[in-house]
This record gives structure tokens, C-alpha cells and sequence, in this order.
């Protein structure tokens, strides 16, 4: 019974009162192909370590990937970061979208060129969630071109650069 009731609702309850320290952040990474009953096991695994960030940088082109991230949003964890091309997401209805109101933070990462416009879209129909733009470069002329295009307002999210940084293609 006991152990029911943590495979539902987390381990924050007992971590609080047993003292341990909370992991300040957790990454997770599937593919389209990933089953999603194997993305849920994860998503418990990940639970149990408590963290107070999630971040999910899925392929968000995965069939399932609306009830995945309800899934993620059941869990006892405070902020839950969707990182990577956000454009399969368009196709949310509203209703999804205001169900998913318990994520914290968008992160679009950018490969090249101006802000897709599904990605606008998105951005304008999901008021919730804090937006930001991810760049991962290596050559500093990409880094300075991103940051005129916000400079000159063609942006209206600031970015944040991480050199040498990218998204596993596969996990």
C-alpha cells in the first residue's frame, strides 16, 4: 500500500521529512522512437531523486508526447524545462496547452536563421510558461548575429548561448 502511493505521487513527502538534500536539476532525453512506457519508467526513476528542475530534451515530434508530458507534470517536481525544436508542439490544441500549465520554461533551441514562425506561434498561444531561445554555436559570428537580431527587436526573447552545446539526436 505504502509503496502504491509513492509510485503515484513521489518521494517529496518522505524526502522532506527524512532531511535529505534535493537534486537541483535532472536532464531527460528520448527520441520519436521510444516507447512511451519506457519513457514513463524513466520519468519515475527520475522522480526518486527529487529534483527541482526537469529538463526534457525529447524529440517533441514523438506521437505520444502530449501524454508524456502529463505524465512528466504528475510527478513532484517544481519546474519542468521543455529544451529543443519546440515546433511539433504547434500542433497542441488549447485545451492541452492549459493543462500543461505546470511548465515552467520553453527553450527553443535554434540552429540558424530567424525564429521559426511556428515557434511564434506557439510562443503567443502558450501564455505560461517563461520563453527563451537556446543557441549552440561554436563560431562566434553566429552568437553575434542572434544577439543584433534581439538587440534590434526582431526577437523578442532574449537568448542564451551555450558553446559547444547540442541536443542528442538520440538517447
Amino acid at each position: 500500500m505504502a509503496e502504491d502511493y509513492l509510485m503515484h505521487f513521489g518521494w517529496s513527502e518522505i524526502r522532506a521529512l527524512s532531511g535529505q538534500q534535493q537534486m537541483s536539476a535532472l536532464t531527460l532525453s528520448f527520441s520519436a522512437e521510444e516507447s512511451t512506457r519506457s519513457i514513463r519508467k524513466r520519468l519515475m526513476l527520475a522522480a526518486r531523486k527529487v529534483p527541482s528542475d526537469l529538463r526534457i530534451l525529447g524529440d517533441f515530434s514523438h506521437p505520444k508526447i502530449y501524454p508524456v508530458l502529463r505524465e512528466a507534470q504528475r510527478l513532484s517536481i517544481p519546474k519542468i524545462w521543455l529544451v529543443g525544436d519546440l515546433r511539433p508542439l504547434r500542433t497542441l490544441s488549447k485545451l492541452e496547452l492549459i493543462r500543461l500549465r505546470n511548465i515552467s520554461v520553453l527553450c527553443h533551441q535554434m540552429s540558424a536563421g530567424p525564429l521559426p514562425a511556428e515557434v511564434l506561434e506557439l510562443y503567443d498561444r502558450w501564455s505560461a510558461p517563461e520563453k527563451r531561445l537556446y543557441i549552440a554555436s561554436e563560431v562566434n559570428v553566429k552568437t553575434k548575429i542572434v544577439d543584433r537580431w534581439f538587440a534590434e527587436e526582431k526577437s523578442l526573447f532574449p537568448p542564451y548561448f551555450q558553446r559547444g552545446w547540442r541536443i542528442p539526436s538520440k538517447v
